[in-house]
């Protein structure tokens, strides 16, 4: 299993690539919360990320489409 944060396809890409050299199944969980919940959550971190940060990842967002790996989940909390 492999953690990574990647909003945008081409950064997804460049794992997919190296994974898909050793030929193994490729499952993306994509797990979204509410605007507003993101924002609440960043609230009550103690290292909190500032707002214009969080903004501008998420106008940059890319939602992960089904062909970009052998199954991909979608969550919404």
């Amino acid at each position: 299993m492999w953690n990574a944060t990647n909003i945008t396809g081409q950064l997804r890409l460049q794992l997919i690539d190296l994974f898909s050299t050793y030929k193994v199944r490729i499952k993306i969980v994509y797990i979204e919360v509410p605007y507003h919940s993101l924002h609440q959550q960043n609230k009550n971190r103690n290292d909190r990320v500032p707002t214009a940060v969080i903004d501008k990842l998420v106008s940059k967002l890319e939602v992960p489409k089904l062909w970009e790996a052998h199954q991909v989940a979608y969550q919404i909390r």
